[in-house]
């Protein structure tokens, strides 16, 4: 893992303001965009010699980035790994822990931990690698680097069998999600969101499945039913099915 963060502007010397990427937003619409994209993905052919999936963050030009992540499989995969065993002690030590009347409420908590573990190890299992590239308080000085920088990667995707999913403007705020798709599953998303100065790059590598995806939502779905959610799944499902017809 590499995560790298700079707050001095290499030009005055002086701290500068920390970055104000909303990185959880955008990891949130990343997630609602693959899961969208899968139920229409269609068979593409890899680039010869690269990663499927992965773009190269490979501009030399542009401004320098405050803030790099770089998350391998290796690294992923620990982390997965260290999430699954905790939630494996926790099932443990509350199953041991059943004592008279709270042992029904101990063993169905039990049960819900098992479940958020299962989807855990589905979810780990599909994303091979992580990158982030974020550039905070670009000035009007940097104004052309920073479009030449966004123009080089809008080739990239253009060039490549990628697709533009999801586009969002908002008072000044935008994000482009591109998705590479291969025999009926995600392998690659890219997400370039701006806000004001800001810019950040983000892009996953993964092999998203609508398998995956269908046992992910069937383990929400039971896992919403075991906390009493069935009237509000049910009534969602009515609502969905009346927009399809």
């Amino acid at each position: 893992m590499v995560v790298r963060s700079r707050v001095f502007d290499s030009r005055t010397g002086r701290r500068k303001p920390r970055a104000s990427f909303t990185l959880s937003a955008l990891a949130a619409l990343a997630v609602v965009a693959c899961g969208s994209a899968v139920g229409f993905a269609q068979s593409t052919d890899a680039a010869a010699g690269a990663e499927l999936g992965r773009i190269e963050f490979d501009y030399q030009d542009g401004p320098e980035a405050v803030l790099e992540v770089d998350l391998g499989k290796g690294m992923l995969t620990d982390v997965s790994g260290l999430i699954e065993a905790a939630l494996a002690g926790l099932v443990e030590g509350l199953l041991d822990s059943e004592q008279g009347d709270q042992s029904q409420a101990v063993a169905q908590t039990a049960d819900y931990v098992n479940s958020v573990q299962q989807i855990v190890a589905v979810l780990g299992s599909a994303v091979s690698e992580v990158r982030v590239r974020g550039f905070d308080r670009l000035t009007d000085e940097d104004e052309p680097a920073r479009t030449a920088l966004i123009a080089h990667y809008q080739q990239r995707i253009r060039n490549s069998d990628w697709d533009d999913l999801l586009r969002v403007k908002d008072h000044g705020a935008s994000a482009v999600v591109s998705v590479l798709r291969e025999e009926g599953a995600i392998r690659g998303l890219f997400v370039m969101g701006s806000e004001g100065n800001n810019l950040i790059l983000v892009n996953v590598v993964c092999d998203l499945s609508p398998e995956k995806v269908k046992t992910v939502t069937k383990q929400l779905a039971e896992l919403g039913m075991k906390f009493g959610l069935k009237k509000e799944l049910e009534k969602a499902m009515q609502e969905i099915q009346r927009e399809l017809h």
